[in-house]
């Protein structure tokens, strides 16, 4: 069972590398996968340590034995599967409350160790994947002394450079010259810097890389990851590395709750179109997570069938340095309400509206680059969180508006300016916590405004500078009340933003929108519940054909548009292809 499009590969992790050396039952368990999973790889883990601090147990009892590894490399072969190596650099969470440990890269035992480790991986693979616990938070005495002088930032930055020059490639390719290295990044991506991770120039000493896009329930779980962020991630790696980001990993952990949690995991990763997908982990799939397999094995069929219709990924360009945090994953709260974004780790060189959030501000040219941005006659759509990071950086250069710092609590909104009035005005039930900003009088102007008593606020301002316009957006204190906004409040944000795109929707929330450079898009619900939604076509007379189910829309003319609308079941994605006879587009 082979797909079109992409491969499939498993991850075994080295508890599960021993358990089918010692398993005579393991073909038959693994004959319930292979009904479901069309797979051509598996990465084979040589080293997990499950609990460094096992005083019964050295680093170096964690190494897979030769014998295991032997028997299971034989086992693939005779099934025509291919083999790469990986090895993970942690010690497991243990039950306390001291988090995960990583190696102490100070630590000249610890790294001898490693090396072995490394060396022994690549006498058996041509190939190695460094599962995404790669990373430092280590501060022990030996790292402090070393340190020095430098940010924790600084010298972990420095430390990782040095360790995957030396210790990982160095020996790796003392045993094996022609062996690919591939670092896999964690889903974490705001925080990569502060541990080790370096975007900027650690993908060039490694061969290639590999991208976590693991989500979980963003309330009851600790890492709060929008389902968004398992096509984000992916479209940002794509851009680090080009042509090298080799795939997206993902598991199911904390799904069981809600296999939706899983599906749009896996549905927003093959959105990316990655060139593979690979599924953590194959002992676990077929010990406590089996409810997934045939679940993937039906997602990954049906997609292969449709993906050809795709083009190329597209969307709002967006810009996110390298080292940058601020307004953490605030992207995939936009992209979970339809925003179709696409993200760049330098600012982009485009004619189209840039969407800038605070983390925009780690670099230190910005404001230049905002100001030749809209020199050209482009536009901007900034976050209050940038506003106010840039307020002592010189950005009243370009804007008047001021973030002051106190915080506005509303729940009703207005917009479409009628003279100093509003044209429309909504309950929206539930009190946000905005921060609040203000604005010169007849030099900017609110576009939505929120209410309390006796005043109101600016949600979404709109300012200009030179020949392009620059839109200031207001974001909760709680980035999760974005979802708490009206609908209409979000629709109106859209139709002003979107106003010169080809595609946009309206009318519901947690409605996610993928558009691709060939005419095709894909709506994806979040929601628990059916819903409609309206698709605007920003053309005249244009037409929208359902290929996921295989029926033409019929459309409304709306002046210069044409409305679509259809609904949306839970967890259902559905792909379009629209045409316009005004652009020859078919």
């Amino acid at each position: 069972m082979d797909y079109k499009n992409f491969n499939v590969a498993l991850f075994c992790t080295s508890n599960g590398v021993e358990k089918i050396a010692g398993a005579g039952s393991f073909r038959k368990e693994l004959s319930y996968l292979d009904k479901h999973i069309g797979y051509n790889k598996v990465y084979l883990e040589t080293f997990r340590a499950l609990n460094l601090h096992n005083k019964k147990k050295q680093l170096k009892d964690f190494i897979v034995k030769k014998e295991d590894l032997d028997y299971v490399l034989d086992f693939f072969k005779q099934k025509s599967i291919k083999t790469s190596g990986a090895l993970t650099t942690f010690d497991i969470y243990s039950g306390d409350d001291t988090g995960f440990k990583s190696f102490c890269y100070s630590n000249h035992e610890q790294m001898e160790i490693l090396k072995d480790i490394t060396a022994y991986t690549a006498e058996f693979f041509d190939e190695i994947i460094i599962d995404d616990f790669y990373f430092t938070n280590c501060k022990c005495d030996l790292c402090i002394e070393k340190k020095g002088n430098r940010t924790w930032q600084q010298f972990r930055l420095e430390q990782m450079r040095e360790i995957s020059e030396n210790v990982i490639k160095g020996t790796a390719r003392a045993v094996n010259p022609e062996i690919t290295l591939i670092i896999k990044y964690p889903n974490w991506y705001e925080d990569y810097h502060l541990t080790g991770y370096d975007l900027e120039k650690e993908p060039m000493i490694f061969d290639a890389l590999y991208t976590g896009v693991e989500t979980r329930d963003p309330e009851y779980t600790w890492q709060n990851t929008q389902k968004y962020l398992s096509y984000f991630i992916m479209r940002y790696m794509d851009k680090i590395k080009p042509g090298k980001n080799y795939g997206g990993w993902l598991d199911a952990f904390d799904c069981r709750h809600n296999v939706a949690d899983y599906i749009m995991q896996l549905l927003f990763l093959l959105f990316s179109k990655p060139g593979e997908i690979t599924l953590f982990s194959l002992d676990l799939l077929l010990e406590s997570h089996q409810l997934f397999i045939p679940l993937a094995g039906s997602i990954l069929r049906e997609f292969d069938s449709l993906y050809h219709h795709l083009g190329n990924p597209a969307g709002l360009p967006c810009y996110k340095p390298f080292h940058s945090s601020g307004e953490n994953y605030i992207h995939t709260y936009f992209g979970s309400l339809g925003f179709p974004l696409e993200p760049h780790c330098h600012f982009p060189d485009t004619d189209r509206l840039v969407f800038l959030t605070e983390n925009a501000a780690t670099d230190s040219e910005i404001i230049d680059k905002m100001k030749k941005h809209l020199n050209k006659g482009n536009d901007l759509l900034i976050t209050s969180g940038l506003l106010k990071t840039l307020q002592e950086k010189g950005i009243d250069e370009i804007t008047g508006v001021k973030v002051t710092g106190k915080k506005i609590s509303m729940k009703k909104f207005a917009h479409t300016m009628f003279e100093t009035a509003f044209n429309r005005y909504i309950d929206g039930g539930t009190s946000i916590l905005f921060p609040q900003v203000e604005f010169p009088v007849n030099e900017a102007y609110p576009l939505i405004a929120g209410m309390c008593d006796f005043n109101s606020f600016p949600l979404l301002l709109k300012d200009h500078y030179s020949k392009g316009n620059i839109y200031i957006l207001a974001v909760p204190e709680n980035s999760g009340d974005l979802y708490n906004l009206p609908v209409e409040i979000i629709d109106k944000v859209k139709q002003i933003i979107f106003f010169h795109e080809t595609i946009w929707i309206e009318g519901a929330d947690k409605i996610a929108l993928f558009l691709y450079d060939n005419s095709t898009f894909i709506t994806a619900s979040l929601l628990p519940y059916n819903t409609q939604i309206k698709i605007i076509l920003n053309k005249k007379k244009g037409t929208l054909r359902d290929l996921s189910h295989n029926r033409e829309l019929q459309g409304t003319v709306d002046g210069s548009r044409t409305m679509f609308t259809t609904t949306l079941l839970p967890a259902e994605y559905t792909l379009f292809k629209y045409s316009s006879p005004d652009t020859g587009e078919n």
